[in-house]
């Protein structure tokens, strides 16, 4: 995470959650954004994965006081595969038939990846997954496959609440 602060610690807040290089360099993938630390001037620049930058964001002036992009080992979620409700490495009905149980049925187990439940990508672990997963395997050319990670296993694009806590992706 890019985390921002005043120079006597207070006024911590997350700027951006990033994946980080230990040489000043975080990309962070769900705003395309690549952020780079220059030691020597004291600035930070972003640069948009489309091309675009690069623009300072910060600058110490021409007399650097330490500026630097940190590795912030905070938690994180796995890699996952959208679809996947039940965590079995497969995409069919037996996801459709878990999330609705976790979703309606009181006792039963709970989704261990909202976001690979999350097959629609809106943010929301609702019926409206279960459906969009139904159609998607069944009427063809009703839904479009389910976005990314599908069919393969990554990392969320989409910044949303949703956790995922366990995962069989690697």
């Amino acid at each position: 995470r890019i985390l921002t602060a005043n120079l006597d610690g207070s006024g911590l807040a997350v700027l951006s959650t990033a994946i980080f290089n230990p040489n000043g360099i975080a990309l962070d993938p769900s705003v395309a954004t690549l952020y780079v630390a220059d030691h020597t001037d004291g600035t930070i620049e972003v640069l948009g994965t489309d091309g675009s930058g690069p623009t300072t964001i910060y600058s110490a002036g021409v007399q650097p006081i330490g500026v630097g992009l940190a590795l912030d080992n905070g938690p994180s979620s796995p890699r996952f595969h959208r679809g996947d409700a039940n965590d079995d490495d497969l995409v069919d009905i037996s996801d459709v038939v878990f999330a609705l149980a976790a979703l309606f049925i009181p006792g039963s187990l709970a989704v261990g990846c909202e976001d690979a439940a999350d097959v629609n990508d809106d943010g929301v672990f609702d019926i409206a997954d279960a459906s969009y997963l139904l159609l998607s395997l069944f009427v063809p050319g009703s839904f479009p496959p389910p976005p990314p990670t599908h069919p393969d296993c990554g990392f969320d694009p989409t910044p949303d609440g949703l956790d995922c806590v366990t995962s069989t992706c690697p």
